[in-house]
């Protein structure tokens, strides 16, 4: 049915290639010789995909989302762990934001934000923190000694009521309870 179509090739046709220049790197680390690529500055986008595994080390990215599983050791100027996703290992960012699984040690220059399908576990170092309700994070947190003290988003008034509770300000809080002390 159908037909491969076949075509004659001349000695005129096949012209030989001009030799691409080819830096070589021995890979041995006494060499002096300079590695050619340790001049590329990292802008890159690394995306593991569901269903994807992958052990090994990722430096250098400007970004680095991660929807499958990943076990290794990751420095990144961001990092996304999605929903269904997983990280084992070392991991060090200027910003992290979790919604899925971490099981690492955790250097966070910047915003960790951990939203409530997020789970972390290990040793964490932040110098900011937002976590959704709903998160969880078990291990040892730590801030920076040069980090600003935490500063508090809301301030809840308690008003004394006659009966010895305490209401909110506004005469009760959102969910219609009180708090006894």
């Amino acid at each position: 049915m159908f037909r491969k179509a076949r075509h004659k090739r001349t000695d005129a046709q096949l012209q030989p290639v001009a030799a691409a220049s080819v830096a070589v790197v021995p890979s041995s680390p006494k060499s002096n010789a300079p590695n050619p690529l340790s001049a590329v500055e990292g802008d890159g986008i690394v995306l593991i995909g569901k269903g994807t595994r992958i052990n090994g080390d990722i430096t250098d990215c400007t970004l680095v989302e991660i929807q499958g599983i990943l076990e290794g050791r990751v420095a990144a100027k961001a990092v996304i762990i999605r929903d269904g996703g997983g990280f084992k290992g070392e991991l060090q960012a200027e910003h992290l934001e979790v919604h899925g699984i971490v099981e690492a040690t955790v250097q966070v220059n910047g915003l960790l934000d951990v939203r409530k399908s997020g789970r972390i576990s290990g040793a964490v170092t932040y110098k900011q923190l937002a976590v959704e309700v709903g998160a969880v994070i078990a291990g040892q947190l730590v801030t920076p000694e040069n980090a600003p003290p935490p500063r508090i988003e809301q301030t809840l008034q308690f008003i004394p009521r006659s009966d010895g509770h305490l209401d909110g300000a506004n005469g009760a809080f959102a969910n219609g309870h009180t708090a006894a002390f």
